[in-house]
C-alpha cells in the first residue's frame, strides 16, 4: 500500500480495504478530514488550521477520526459526530481504552483479589508520575514512543505482580473452572472475534483477538463473557463473592512485529511463571494453526 504526502501535508492517496475499492482520494472527499499515518494509529487532522495531533476521543467531537493498522490488516472509518458516540471505542475507569470496531487487540483480565491494592497504587503512581514527566519535557514522535514504553513497562509491573502473587485466589488452576472459560470463549470466536491465542493463568487470561467489526462492542462481548463465566465458575468453587475484577486490561495491536512479540509472550507466560518448562505442556493454551511460532 503506497502512501505519498503533499507538502502541505494533506494526503494524496488513500486505501479504502474495507468496501473492496482502492483508489487515488484526495482529501477534499473525505467529509470530516482526516489523516491517515503510515506507521499506524490514532491521528487527527484539523483541515481550517492545519494541525495534526494525537488527541483522546472524548476532545472535539465534531471532527473525524481513521483508524489504519497497515501490517495487521485492519482499516476502520469512524466519522463521530456526537459526543454519545465516542464511548463505542473509548471510555475509562481505571484504565484508558481505546478499542475500534474490527481492531486486533491484547486482552488481560484477572480474578478479583488477585493482586493487593497497595501494589496496584505503587504501580499507577509510578506510571502517573512518569508520564506527567514524560507530558512536560516531551512532544510529537517523541512523546508518543515514551508513553507507549511507559504503559508498556506498567503492564509489566501488573503481570509480574499476577505470576508473583502467593495469596491467591487461584480458582483458575482447577481444571473444571478453567475449561468453563475455554467454552465461553469458544463460543465469542464463533460469534464476535476472530482467536489468534489465550492463555489461562492460576489466577488471570491472556488473549489476543481479531474483533469482528460487525460484532457487538468488544466492551460489552468482554462484560458479557466474564460474567458468565463468573456466574458458572461461582456455582462450581461454592463462592458468592465477585469472581472477576471488573476492568480488562486491552491493547491495541499496532503491526505486525509487535503482533508476534504479545502471541509469543502470551504462550510463553506459563514459562515464564516456572509452570511448565514448555510452552506446549501447559494445558490451558491455545494457538491458532495459522499463528505464526
Amino acid at each position: 500500500m503506497a502512501l505519498d504526502y503533499l507538502t502541505n501535508r494533506r494526503l494524496a492517496l488513500l486505501n479504502q480495504p474495507e468496501v473492496g475499492v482502492t483508489t487515488n482520494r484526495r482529501l477534499a472527499l473525505l467529509p470530516t478530514g482526516g489523516w491517515l499515518p503510515p506507521t499506524g494509529g490514532w491521528r487527527y487532522y484539523q483541515p481550517e488550521v492545519g494541525v495534526t495531533t494525537n488527541r483522546r476521543l472524548a476532545l472535539l467531537p465534531t471532527r473525524g477520526w481513521r483508524y489504519y493498522q497497515p501490517e495487521v490488516g485492519v482499516t476502520t472509518n469512524q466519522r463521530l459526530a456526537l459526543l454519545s458516540d465516542m464511548d463505542k471505542i473509548f471510555y475509562e475507569r481505571n484504565l484508558p481504552h481505546l478499542q475500534p470496531p474490527g481492531g486486533t487487540f491484547f486482552l488481560t483480565y484477572r480474578l478479583h483479589g488477585s493482586i493487593p491494592m497497595s501494589v496496584l497504587q505503587q504501580i499507577k503512581a509510578d506510571s502517573e508520575a512518569a508520564l506527567k514527566l514524560a507530558r512536560e519535557s516531551l512532544c510529537g514522535p517523541d512523546l508518543t514512543n515514551k508513553l507507549y514504553e511507559i504503559h508498556r513497562r506498567s503492564f509489566g509491573q501488573y503481570d509480574n505482580a499476577l505470576d508473583g502473587n502467593p495469596n491467591g485466589p487461584y480458582w483458575l488452576g482447577q481444571e473444571a473452572v478453567a475449561q468453563e472459560v475455554v467454552q465461553s470463549l469458544g463460543y465469542c470466536a464463533k460469534h464476535f472475534f476472530h482467536l489468534w491465542a489465550y492463555c489461562i493463568m492460576p489466577n488471570h487470561v491472556h488473549l489476543l483477538i481479531k474483533h469482528h467489526e460487525d460484532a457487538p462492542l468488544l466492551c460489552d462481548i468482554m462484560k458479557r463473557h466474564k460474567s458468565y463465566t463468573g456466574r458458572v465458575c461461582n456455582q462450581l468453587i461454592g463462592e458468592t463473592d465477585k469472581f472477576w475484577n471488573r476492568e480488562t486490561y486491552d491493547h491495541l495491536v499496532r503491526n505486525q512485529k509487535e503482533f508476534d512479540r504479545i502471541a509469543w509472550y502470551i504462550l510463553s507466560n506459563p514459562v515464564k511463571a516456572k509452570l511448565v518448562e514448555k510452552w506446549q505442556d501447559w494445558p490451558y493454551t491455545y494457538a491458532h494453526p495459522d499463528l505464526w511460532l
